[in-house]
Protein backbone atom coordinates (compact mmCIF):
# COMPACT_ATOMS: atom_id res chain seq x y z
CA UNK A 1 0.00 0.00 0.00
CA UNK A 2 1.72 3.36 -1.12
CA UNK A 3 2.15 6.02 1.55
CA UNK A 4 -0.86 8.09 0.13
CA UNK A 5 -3.36 5.73 0.99
CA UNK A 6 -2.27 4.96 4.05
CA UNK A 7 -2.81 8.74 5.15
CA UNK A 8 -5.91 8.65 3.19
CA UNK A 9 -6.76 5.66 5.18
CA UNK A 10 -5.47 7.27 8.45
CA UNK A 11 -7.78 10.50 7.89
CA UNK A 12 -11.01 8.31 7.77
CA UNK A 13 -10.13 6.22 10.84
CA UNK A 14 -9.78 9.84 12.25
CA UNK A 15 -13.05 10.54 11.15
CA UNK A 16 -11.50 14.24 9.46
CA UNK A 17 -14.19 15.38 7.26
CA UNK A 18 -15.49 18.91 6.70
CA UNK A 19 -16.62 19.24 10.47
CA UNK A 20 -15.53 21.66 12.44
CA UNK A 21 -12.63 21.02 14.65
CA UNK A 22 -14.47 21.47 18.06
CA UNK A 23 -17.23 19.18 16.80
CA UNK A 24 -14.45 16.41 15.38
CA UNK A 25 -13.51 16.80 19.15
CA UNK A 26 -17.11 15.51 20.82
CA UNK A 27 -18.00 13.39 18.00
CA UNK A 28 -15.01 10.85 18.38
CA UNK A 29 -15.38 7.16 19.35
CA UNK A 30 -12.49 6.54 22.16
CA UNK A 31 -10.68 4.35 19.43
CA UNK A 32 -9.74 7.27 17.02
CA UNK A 33 -9.27 9.35 20.15
CA UNK A 34 -6.60 7.00 20.93
CA UNK A 35 -5.77 6.85 17.46
CA UNK A 36 -5.43 10.70 17.33
CA UNK A 37 -3.17 10.14 20.03
CA UNK A 38 -0.91 7.72 18.24
CA UNK A 39 -0.38 9.43 15.22
CA UNK A 40 0.96 12.65 17.46
CA UNK A 41 3.27 10.66 19.56
CA UNK A 42 4.20 8.98 16.28
CA UNK A 43 5.09 12.11 14.45
CA UNK A 44 5.82 14.82 17.34
CA UNK A 45 9.34 14.72 17.48
CA UNK A 46 9.52 12.73 20.67
CA UNK A 47 7.50 15.77 22.41
CA UNK A 48 6.21 12.68 25.13
CA UNK A 49 9.15 11.20 26.16
CA UNK A 50 11.70 14.41 25.59
CA UNK A 51 9.35 17.50 26.94
CA UNK A 52 6.27 15.94 27.75
CA UNK A 53 7.84 13.41 30.37
CA UNK A 54 9.21 16.79 32.13
CA UNK A 55 6.69 19.08 32.24
CA UNK A 56 3.04 16.81 31.84
CA UNK A 57 -0.04 18.86 30.89
CA UNK A 58 -3.24 19.35 31.32
CA UNK A 59 -4.38 15.82 31.14
CA UNK A 60 -2.10 14.58 33.66
CA UNK A 61 -2.83 17.04 36.44
CA UNK A 62 -6.19 16.32 35.98
CA UNK A 63 -5.72 12.61 36.69
CA UNK A 64 -3.65 13.74 39.62
CA UNK A 65 -5.83 13.22 42.72
CA UNK A 66 -3.08 14.64 45.38
CA UNK A 67 -3.15 17.93 43.40
CA UNK A 68 -6.36 18.69 44.86
CA UNK A 69 -8.02 20.90 42.36
CA UNK A 70 -10.46 23.52 42.78
CA UNK A 71 -13.43 23.32 41.03
CA UNK A 72 -12.41 26.46 39.30
CA UNK A 73 -8.60 24.79 38.23
CA UNK A 74 -10.87 21.86 37.04
CA UNK A 75 -12.52 23.70 34.07
CA UNK A 76 -9.66 25.55 33.43
CA UNK A 77 -7.40 22.09 32.96
CA UNK A 78 -10.57 20.53 31.30
CA UNK A 79 -10.87 23.72 28.47
CA UNK A 80 -6.87 23.15 28.34
CA UNK A 81 -7.10 19.79 27.51
CA UNK A 82 -9.78 20.33 25.18
CA UNK A 83 -8.28 23.39 23.19
CA UNK A 84 -5.04 20.71 23.29
CA UNK A 85 -6.72 17.99 21.71
CA UNK A 86 -8.32 20.23 19.34
CA UNK A 87 -5.21 21.56 18.15
CA UNK A 88 -3.75 18.02 17.82
CA UNK A 89 -6.52 17.03 15.58
CA UNK A 90 -5.73 20.13 13.37
CA UNK A 91 -2.47 19.52 13.20
CA UNK A 92 -2.42 15.68 12.51
CA UNK A 93 -4.89 16.43 9.48
CA UNK A 94 -2.39 18.98 7.98
CA UNK A 95 0.69 16.59 8.76
CA UNK A 96 -1.20 13.95 6.45
CA UNK A 97 -2.26 16.21 4.35
CA UNK A 98 1.54 17.43 3.75
CA UNK A 99 2.59 13.89 3.79
CA UNK A 100 -0.23 13.05 0.84
CA UNK A 101 1.52 15.73 -1.35
CA UNK A 102 4.70 14.51 -0.66
CA UNK A 103 3.74 11.24 -1.56
CA UNK A 104 1.50 12.36 -4.66
CA UNK A 105 4.55 14.34 -5.88
CA UNK A 106 7.05 11.88 -5.13
CA UNK A 107 4.94 9.16 -7.70
CA UNK A 108 4.72 11.38 -10.69
CA UNK A 109 7.49 10.11 -13.44
CA UNK A 110 9.15 13.78 -13.72
CA UNK A 111 8.36 15.66 -10.47
CA UNK A 112 8.74 19.43 -10.35
CA UNK A 113 12.19 19.65 -7.74
CA UNK A 114 10.88 22.78 -6.39
CA UNK A 115 7.32 21.50 -5.88
CA UNK A 116 8.66 18.36 -4.28
CA UNK A 117 11.48 20.33 -2.00
CA UNK A 118 8.49 22.54 -0.86
CA UNK A 119 6.13 19.24 0.59
CA UNK A 120 9.29 17.95 1.96
CA UNK A 121 9.62 20.84 4.24
CA UNK A 122 5.87 21.16 4.92
CA UNK A 123 6.29 17.80 6.43
CA UNK A 124 8.93 18.76 8.58
CA UNK A 125 7.16 22.10 9.33
CA UNK A 126 4.17 19.90 10.27
CA UNK A 127 6.18 17.77 12.39
CA UNK A 128 7.73 20.19 14.03
CA UNK A 129 4.43 22.29 14.84
CA UNK A 130 2.79 19.21 16.37
CA UNK A 131 5.67 19.42 19.41
CA UNK A 132 5.87 23.33 19.54
CA UNK A 133 2.39 23.81 19.69
CA UNK A 134 1.45 21.73 22.99
CA UNK A 135 4.88 23.52 24.93
CA UNK A 136 2.03 26.67 26.02
CA UNK A 137 -0.98 24.39 27.11
CA UNK A 138 1.63 22.70 29.36
CA UNK A 139 3.07 25.72 30.57
CA UNK A 140 -0.48 27.64 30.78
CA UNK A 141 -1.60 24.14 32.98
CA UNK A 142 0.86 24.37 35.31
CA UNK A 143 0.64 27.87 35.89
CA UNK A 144 -2.89 27.31 37.04
CA UNK A 145 -1.71 25.51 40.20
CA UNK A 146 -0.96 27.00 44.11
CA UNK A 147 2.76 27.08 44.80
CA UNK A 148 1.59 24.44 46.99
CA UNK A 149 -0.01 22.69 44.29
CA UNK A 150 3.17 23.18 42.36
CA UNK A 151 5.47 21.56 45.83
CA UNK A 152 3.45 18.45 44.46
CA UNK A 153 3.45 18.49 41.10
CA UNK A 154 7.01 18.57 41.33
CA UNK A 155 7.10 15.52 43.53
CA UNK A 156 4.72 13.84 41.18
CA UNK A 157 6.58 14.54 38.37
CA UNK A 158 9.95 13.62 39.77
CA UNK A 159 9.03 10.23 40.65
CA UNK A 160 7.35 9.86 36.97
CA UNK A 161 10.60 10.28 35.51
CA UNK A 162 12.00 8.16 37.71
CA UNK A 163 9.69 5.33 36.89
CA UNK A 164 10.28 6.01 32.80
CA UNK A 165 13.75 5.90 33.53
CA UNK A 166 13.57 2.84 35.63
CA UNK A 167 11.66 1.05 32.80
CA UNK A 168 13.58 2.57 30.25
CA UNK A 169 16.97 1.37 32.30
CA UNK A 170 14.94 -2.63 32.47
CA UNK A 171 14.06 -2.12 28.76
CA UNK A 172 16.31 -0.24 26.55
Amino acid sequence: MNAGRIVVLGMMVLGMGAVSAHDRLSALSMAQKRAAQAYFRAHALGFSTYYGLYHPGPYWILQQKSLHLTSAQRRQETALKDGMARTTLQDNRRLQKAYALYARLSQESHPDITRLERAIHAVGDDTARLAVEMVPYHHKAYRRLSPAQKRIYATLVAARVRQALAHHTRNP
